[in-house]
C-alpha cells in the first residue's frame, strides 16, 4: 500500500513495525523507552527518508490501534 509516495506494509519487518506500535502503550513506562529504541533505530537505518516515513507510520497505526482497543 502506497500513501502518496510513502509505501507502507511493503515488507516483512512492517509487520514487526506494527507490533511493536501495538505493545509500546501496553508496557506503560517501558513504553517511552521503546519508542526511543525504536527512533534511534529509525535514524541509523540505511534507507531513505520515504521507507523511515512509512515505518514511522507502521508504528504509529499499531500504536494508535493498541490505545483504541486495549488501552
Amino acid at each position: 500500500m502506497l500513501l502518496g509516495d510513502v509505501p507502507i506494509f511493503d515488507d516483512l519487518k512492517s509487520i514487526g513495525h506494527l507490533l511493536l506500535g501495538a505493545i509500546t502503550p501496553l508496557l506503560d513506562g517501558l513504553g517511552y523507552i521503546i519508542f526511543l529504541i525504536f527512533l534511534v533505530y529509525q535514524i541509523h537505518e540505511k534507507e531513505d527518508i520515504k521507507h523511515k516515513l512509512g515505518d514511522f507510520t507502521e508504528y504509529l497505526i499499531g500504536f494508535i490501534i493498541s490505545l483504541l482497543f486495549f488501552v
